[in-house]
């Protein structure tokens, strides 16, 4: 009887110890979107400030263990809205320079916090300073820096290369079982060169004053997701979440 009853205290041990260091995997299709406001170059314009919105998707495959939450990010693809005549694009080479990154968070009931975390693109990240001395062809097209492209209406077209700091953070609220919520997002950007004069100034821009206007969402998806099957699907993923 005495070893069956240590049995027994063996076995619920081994329970207890395996739920709490029981873990949560998910792959999850995300959808993020910075909003700032860009000053008219044009003086004579009554519209001197409009909102723009840098757009990104991507996957993530996250571990959620006793409150914390670890995941790693893939880019997919990125877009620009059209502003001022002027429409960014943004080449397979970019999007392939942002790296897989390791992330952190914290999760308490329903609410998920991660970060601020650091993302530095076109330059060493070891540096304090962006200029041409840091600048790294981070994707790989023997140029400074990234190179963006950009076409303007009245300008015609060029490239842009920059290098980029920023800085984000996430607090979002458990929706079903996903996530959704908003980015805080600051950056430092520097032009270190461009194919024409007019991309040469750096460009004014400024925080905008409505945090929620920068959103993030996290919809879960199967494992077997991949970066085309997110980007064919998108709208589909992100519906229920835009309608909320």
């Amino acid at each position: 009887m005495q070893s069956l009853y240590k049995l027994s205290i063996s076995l619920l041990g081994l329970c207890l110890a395996t739920s709490a260091s029981a873990q949560h995997t998910q792959r999850y299709a995300a959808q993020q979107s910075v909003a700032v406001q860009v000053k008219n170059p044009n003086p004579m314009s009554s519209s001197r400030w409009t909102t723009v919105r840098t757009s990104g998707w991507g996957l993530l495959d996250a571990v959620e263990k006793d409150g914390q939450i670890s995941y790693v990010e893939r880019t997919c693809d990125v877009a620009t809205t059209r502003v001022f005549g002027t429409t960014t694009s943004y080449s397979p080479a970019f999007i392939a320079s942002l790296v897989s990154r390791p992330r952190a968070g914290q999760i308490v009931g329903d609410q998920l916090t991660a970060g601020p975390y650091v993302q530095v693109i076109g330059a060493d990240s070891t540096v304090s300073t962006l200029n041409a001395d840091s600048a790294v062809d981070t994707d790989g097209d023997g140029l400074p820096g990234v190179t963006i492209s950009v076409r303007q209406s009245v300008m015609g077209q060029g490239d842009v290369y920059v290098a980029q700091r920023s800085t984000s953070s996430l607090s979002m609220a458990r929706v079903g079982d996903g996530w959704s919520g908003t980015i805080s997002n600051s950056v430092e950007e520097v032009v270190l060169d461009a194919t024409t004069w007019w991309l040469k100034s750096d460009r004014s821009s400024r925080p905008h004053p409505d945090p929620a206007e920068s959103t993030v969402s996290w919809v879960p998806v199967s494992d077997t997701t991949t970066c085309a099957d997110l980007l064919a699907q998108r709208d589909q993923i992100f519906e229920t979440v835009a309608s909320r």
